[in-house]
């Protein structure tokens, strides 16, 4: 399967002043040092007590191409939460839910038979033995962990 090229993907951040926001909102960086990120808001506080976001990073330009399976420029505006979601699900994104009460950036990453949880801001990490990917796992996580995500959102470091 033949993807967009390194040096086609190239041109177009270039292009672009290394960032681009595609149709549905999808923030899309490069660098050469970090290589390609994308970001987006998937929900916002008006549609519930959290905020969600998906987002890659660190992807070369040909795991990028691969990743998202991109064989022309216009697949790059057809990018959605779908797509990202589909690579979270394969430990290629992370999730970041920003719950109204912890004003703290939460993320989750699929990795092997877990998903990672950790919170770079205040130090916090932890590991579910099991693959969280539905808004009712997310849900239920921080309904388990109430007292330790407040202890830890009350933190001054």
């Amino acid at each position: 399967m033949e993807f967009l090229s390194e040096k086609d993907l190239a041109f177009f951040f270039k292009k672009h002043s290394n960032l681009y926001i595609n149709e549905a909102g999808m923030q899309l960086g490069f660098s050469e040092e970090h290589g390609i990120w994308t970001y987006l808001i998937h929900r916002t506080y008006d549609e519930g007590p959290w905020e969600v976001c998906i987002a890659t990073e660190n992807d070369s330009l040909a795991s990028f191409s691969s990743g998202f399976k991109l064989k022309s420029f216009q697949e790059l505006d057809k990018l959605t939460y779908t797509n990202s979601w589909m690579r979270y699900q394969n430990g290629e994104a992370e999730i970041i839910i920003k719950p109204m009460e912890l004003e703290i950036p939460v993320s989750f990453r699929i990795q092997h038979l877990k998903t990672v949880v950790f919170c770079l801001e205040k130090h916090f990490y932890d590991e579910e033995y099991s693959h969280l990917t539905m808004p009712d796992d997310f849900e239920d996580y921080f309904l388990r962990k109430e007292y330790l995500l407040d202890k830890i959102s009350k933190l001054n470091l």
